[in-house]
């Protein structure tokens, strides 16, 4: 790999490492919760960083996925995440 490379990675990492708790406080701050995108944008990352900490959040039990939907950047329907301790049981999307 080159050096170049390596230090993209790292930076990547980097940006991984600090992301789920920028996310958890954000949530904090929404308790009714957020799309992924609006959470990009709050934190002023890409939704393409965002997404996949979210999907990791959602399977270690941090987040929920809720019944709620917006409309996103593109115009298609997005779920709505929130903190699991903000949602009650009849509000999670049933997979």
């Amino acid at each position: 790999m080159r050096d170049t490379q390596r230090a993209a990675y790292e930076a990547s990492k980097e940006l991984e490492r600090k992301l789920v708790p920028l996310v958890q406080r954000l949530l904090h701050k929404y308790p009714h919760g957020l799309t992924p995108d609006e959470i990009a944008d709050k934190l002023h990352v890409s939704v393409l960083a965002i997404r996949p900490r979210i999907t990791e959040m959602i399977n270690a039990g941090v987040v929920r996925d809720t019944k709620y939907r917006r409309k996103n950047r593109s115009g298609k329907e997005a779920y709505v995440v929130a903190l699991a301790e903000y949602v009650p049981d009849e509000l999670v999307l049933d997979l």
